[in-house]
């Protein structure tokens, strides 16, 4: 579930009945690129125009939340949501305690949030790569499965005898072309108007252009002004005096005023 508590968010949410017909439909488009794992088609992260949704007869449902309204997703229901203001929200994830974590065999690869749970909760087990999948078999790990077409993750480098080569999520794609991918980025989002900081970052290790980019955007002008927009929003809302006495009480052990006397003062 996920309380809207300052803002509006606009959430487009596929209907259950359609989730498979919803996979079809992705697949046959994004199938190249996309994984064999069962969190394959969340790892495109992708933003889907409502035009398209419906193009394909995918029933859909668009909800503007708003402080107060609280959103319900189905367990496996694919959504996405577009933070139409400066927004904040408190989102919870629970089981009821007689529910499984996975109810059916899931498959999961070293992205999905849950992989590390794999050999711990019954129902999830590991999509191995290619090479290191033989040599887990012989050894009768039951936690390892993969479809015979699965190709390796793009981002895990494996060489002839499935060892790994970089962990640091490199593809293909030449260092010094990966250097100056790095360098254009910096500088294009150091200048005006963006004004992005750098964030300190190991030379001997670091980051992907694209990585480096979303990290600096979290470091420019415009985010941090959103920050304190919503700061001075809280601070200057009737019930911050009222809250800062609370707190007061709670250090001082002083008593706590009617929160009418607090407005008048």
């Amino acid at each position: 579930m996920n309380l809207a508590v300052y803002g509006l968010k606009l959430w487009l949410i596929v209907d259950v009945l359609d989730t498979e017909r919803f996979e079809s439909w992705v697949r046959s488009i994004w199938g190249k690129t996309s994984g064999y794992d069962d969190q394959w088609l969340a790892h495109l992260n992708l933003i889907l125009p409502p035009s398209m949704l419906e193009a394909a007869n995918i029933k859909f449902n668009l909800i503007c939340a708003g402080p107060g309204d609280m959103v319900i997703i189905s367990p496996n229901q694919y959504h996405y949501v577009v933070n139409t203001t400066t927004s904040l929200a408190v989102t919870v994830n629970f089981l009821f305690p007689h529910e499984a974590i996975a109810k059916k065999p899931t498959l999961l690869c070293e992205d999905c949030g849950l992989y590390p749970l794999v050999g711990k909760v019954a129902n999830l087990a590991a999509i191995a790569l290619p090479k290191r999948m033989q040599v887990m078999a012989k050894t009768g790990n039951a936690n390892i499965a993969r479809p015979d077409s699965s190709p390796f993750r793009k981002r895990r480098r494996i060489d002839e005898q499935g060892e790994l080569i970089s962990s640091n999520g490199e593809d293909d794609v030449d260092e010094d072309e990966e250097d100056a991918r790095r360098s254009a980025t910096i500088k294009r989002l150091q200048a005006q108007p963006a004004s992005c900081l750098v964030p300190a970052f190991s030379q001997k290790n670091p980051p992907k252009a694209n990585i480096l980019r979303l990290a600096m955007a979290m470091r420019g002008h415009k985010a941090i002004a959103q920050i304190w927009e919503l700061r001075q929003s809280i601070r200057d809302s009737p019930s911050a005096e009222f809250n800062s006495a609370l707190m007061n009480r709670k250090l001082t052990g002083d008593a706590l005023q009617p929160y009418e006397s607090l407005q008048q003062s």
